[in-house]
Protein backbone atom coordinates (compact mmCIF):
# COMPACT_ATOMS: atom_id res chain seq x y z
CA UNK A 1 0.00 0.00 0.00
CA UNK A 2 0.93 3.32 -0.60
CA UNK A 3 1.26 5.66 2.07
CA UNK A 4 -0.42 9.26 1.73
CA UNK A 5 1.93 12.12 1.87
CA UNK A 6 1.25 14.15 5.26
CA UNK A 7 1.35 17.69 3.81
CA UNK A 8 -1.93 16.42 1.19
CA UNK A 9 -3.85 15.41 4.42
CA UNK A 10 -5.99 18.14 5.93
CA UNK A 11 -5.39 18.94 9.52
CA UNK A 12 -8.40 17.99 12.08
CA UNK A 13 -10.43 20.06 12.80
CA UNK A 14 -11.20 21.03 16.68
CA UNK A 15 -14.46 19.85 18.03
CA UNK A 16 -16.23 22.85 18.72
CA UNK A 17 -16.31 23.80 22.39
CA UNK A 18 -19.67 23.73 24.11
CA UNK A 19 -20.56 27.40 25.05
CA UNK A 20 -20.75 27.81 28.61
CA UNK A 21 -23.88 27.77 30.88
CA UNK A 22 -22.41 32.15 31.20
CA UNK A 23 -21.68 32.27 27.59
CA UNK A 24 -25.46 30.86 26.88
CA UNK A 25 -26.92 33.21 29.29
CA UNK A 26 -24.79 36.12 27.80
CA UNK A 27 -26.16 35.15 24.30
CA UNK A 28 -30.21 34.91 24.97
CA UNK A 29 -29.88 38.30 27.32
CA UNK A 30 -28.33 39.84 24.00
CA UNK A 31 -30.78 38.34 21.55
CA UNK A 32 -33.63 39.67 24.43
CA UNK A 33 -31.87 42.99 24.47
CA UNK A 34 -32.09 43.30 20.13
CA UNK A 35 -35.60 41.84 20.01
CA UNK A 36 -37.05 44.58 22.63
CA UNK A 37 -34.65 47.39 20.83
CA UNK A 38 -36.30 46.49 17.68
CA UNK A 39 -39.93 46.61 19.09
CA UNK A 40 -39.44 49.86 20.41
CA UNK A 41 -37.88 51.41 17.50
CA UNK A 42 -41.00 49.97 15.40
CA UNK A 43 -43.20 51.63 17.85
CA UNK A 44 -41.07 54.74 17.40
CA UNK A 45 -41.37 54.58 13.72
CA UNK A 46 -45.02 53.93 13.47
CA UNK A 47 -45.64 57.08 15.64
CA UNK A 48 -43.67 59.27 13.18
CA UNK A 49 -45.75 58.33 10.60
CA UNK A 50 -48.84 58.69 12.89
CA UNK A 51 -47.32 62.19 13.44
CA UNK A 52 -46.29 63.16 10.38
CA UNK A 53 -49.93 61.91 8.63
CA UNK A 54 -51.89 64.01 11.16
CA UNK A 55 -49.54 67.35 10.40
CA UNK A 56 -49.40 66.77 6.34
CA UNK A 57 -53.25 66.45 6.77
CA UNK A 58 -53.71 69.73 8.74
CA UNK A 59 -51.47 71.46 5.91
CA UNK A 60 -53.14 69.91 3.24
CA UNK A 61 -56.65 71.48 5.11
CA UNK A 62 -54.92 74.84 5.25
CA UNK A 63 -53.52 75.30 1.89
CA UNK A 64 -57.65 74.17 0.14
CA UNK A 65 -58.55 77.00 2.71
CA UNK A 66 -56.73 79.57 1.97
CA UNK A 67 -55.99 78.87 -1.97
CA UNK A 68 -58.52 80.92 -3.97
CA UNK A 69 -60.54 79.12 -6.60
CA UNK A 70 -59.34 80.06 -10.16
CA UNK A 71 -62.18 80.36 -12.72
CA UNK A 72 -62.02 79.73 -16.34
CA UNK A 73 -60.78 82.29 -19.57
CA UNK A 74 -64.46 82.98 -20.12
CA UNK A 75 -64.87 83.88 -16.12
CA UNK A 76 -61.87 86.39 -16.91
CA UNK A 77 -63.25 87.70 -20.04
CA UNK A 78 -66.63 88.80 -18.41
CA UNK A 79 -65.37 89.69 -15.52
CA UNK A 80 -63.33 92.65 -17.99
CA UNK A 81 -66.33 93.10 -19.84
CA UNK A 82 -67.38 94.47 -16.72
CA UNK A 83 -64.31 96.35 -15.90
CA UNK A 84 -64.14 97.54 -19.23
CA UNK A 85 -68.28 98.66 -19.43
CA UNK A 86 -69.36 99.44 -16.29
CA UNK A 87 -69.78 103.58 -16.21
CA UNK A 88 -67.91 105.35 -14.13
CA UNK A 89 -67.57 102.39 -11.28
CA UNK A 90 -65.38 104.20 -7.90
CA UNK A 91 -65.05 100.44 -6.77
CA UNK A 92 -66.07 96.57 -7.82
CA UNK A 93 -66.79 93.66 -5.35
CA UNK A 94 -66.55 90.68 -6.86
CA UNK A 95 -69.71 88.57 -4.85
CA UNK A 96 -70.27 85.47 -6.26
CA UNK A 97 -69.49 83.62 -9.60
CA UNK A 98 -71.10 80.79 -11.43
CA UNK A 99 -69.91 78.99 -14.79
CA UNK A 100 -72.08 76.24 -17.12
CA UNK A 101 -70.49 75.15 -19.93
CA UNK A 102 -70.50 78.44 -21.84
CA UNK A 103 -72.11 80.61 -19.43
CA UNK A 104 -70.89 82.38 -16.64
CA UNK A 105 -73.14 84.40 -14.15
CA UNK A 106 -71.37 87.17 -11.87
CA UNK A 107 -72.41 88.55 -8.89
CA UNK A 108 -71.31 91.55 -8.08
CA UNK A 109 -70.96 95.54 -5.67
CA UNK A 110 -70.55 98.22 -7.36
CA UNK A 111 -70.46 101.57 -5.74
CA UNK A 112 -70.56 104.97 -8.14
CA UNK A 113 -68.87 108.06 -7.63
CA UNK A 114 -71.83 109.29 -5.58
CA UNK A 115 -70.87 106.16 -2.94
CA UNK A 116 -74.45 104.95 -4.16
CA UNK A 117 -74.24 100.78 -4.08
CA UNK A 118 -75.91 98.37 -5.85
CA UNK A 119 -75.51 94.82 -6.33
CA UNK A 120 -75.81 93.83 -9.55
CA UNK A 121 -75.59 90.13 -12.09
CA UNK A 122 -74.11 89.87 -15.42
CA UNK A 123 -74.80 86.86 -17.94
CA UNK A 124 -71.94 86.55 -20.63
CA UNK A 125 -72.46 83.88 -23.15
CA UNK A 126 -69.90 82.24 -25.31
CA UNK A 127 -69.54 80.68 -28.76
CA UNK A 128 -66.90 79.31 -30.27
CA UNK A 129 -65.85 80.53 -33.83
CA UNK A 130 -63.99 78.15 -35.98
CA UNK A 131 -61.93 80.85 -37.52
CA UNK A 132 -61.67 83.84 -34.48
CA UNK A 133 -61.60 81.09 -31.30
CA UNK A 134 -63.75 82.19 -28.24
CA UNK A 135 -66.08 85.01 -28.53
CA UNK A 136 -68.82 87.36 -26.63
CA UNK A 137 -72.02 85.79 -28.24
CA UNK A 138 -74.02 88.55 -26.04
CA UNK A 139 -74.67 90.07 -22.56
CA UNK A 140 -77.06 90.15 -19.75
CA UNK A 141 -77.24 92.46 -17.26
CA UNK A 142 -79.48 92.23 -14.36
CA UNK A 143 -81.97 90.21 -15.94
CA UNK A 144 -84.59 92.13 -18.12
CA UNK A 145 -83.44 95.26 -17.58
CA UNK A 146 -82.48 96.90 -20.82
CA UNK A 147 -78.61 98.11 -20.35
CA UNK A 148 -76.77 100.13 -23.45
CA UNK A 149 -73.34 97.78 -22.45
CA UNK A 150 -76.43 94.86 -23.88
CA UNK A 151 -75.80 96.24 -27.20
CA UNK A 152 -74.54 94.22 -29.75
CA UNK A 153 -71.88 97.27 -30.53
CA UNK A 154 -70.49 96.67 -27.16
CA UNK A 155 -70.60 93.17 -27.47
CA UNK A 156 -68.80 93.64 -31.19
CA UNK A 157 -65.93 95.97 -29.90
CA UNK A 158 -65.04 93.35 -26.75
CA UNK A 159 -64.84 90.78 -29.08
CA UNK A 160 -62.49 92.25 -31.44
CA UNK A 161 -60.08 92.93 -28.03
CA UNK A 162 -60.91 89.02 -27.03
CA UNK A 163 -57.34 88.19 -28.25
CA UNK A 164 -55.00 90.64 -26.74
CA UNK A 165 -57.11 89.62 -23.43
CA UNK A 166 -55.98 85.94 -24.30
CA UNK A 167 -52.21 86.98 -24.33
CA UNK A 168 -52.38 88.81 -21.01
CA UNK A 169 -54.40 86.69 -19.18
CA UNK A 170 -56.85 88.49 -17.18
CA UNK A 171 -56.80 87.76 -13.62
CA UNK A 172 -59.09 84.53 -12.83
CA UNK A 173 -59.32 84.01 -8.89
CA UNK A 174 -62.83 83.45 -8.39
CA UNK A 175 -64.85 84.99 -5.85
CA UNK A 176 -65.16 82.81 -2.36
CA UNK A 177 -68.83 83.17 -2.21
CA UNK A 178 -71.15 85.56 -0.51
CA UNK A 179 -70.76 87.85 2.16
CA UNK A 180 -73.03 87.54 5.06
CA UNK A 181 -72.97 91.58 6.26
CA UNK A 182 -76.38 92.99 5.30
CA UNK A 183 -74.57 96.49 5.01
CA UNK A 184 -73.24 95.74 1.99
CA UNK A 185 -76.74 94.54 0.38
CA UNK A 186 -78.25 98.50 0.87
Amino acid sequence: MSEIPSDTIPPKQPKPVEPTVEKRALKTEAVKNYNQNFVIKKRKTKKRYIVSGIIGSILLLIGITFIPPYGTIRFGLCKTFVELNDPYPQFLEWVTAQESGMAVIIDYNRTDAFGQRTLNQIRCFFKEDPKKGLMLERININGDNEFPQEAREYVDRFNVGIPSLLKTQPSLVMPRGQTTDVKNFR
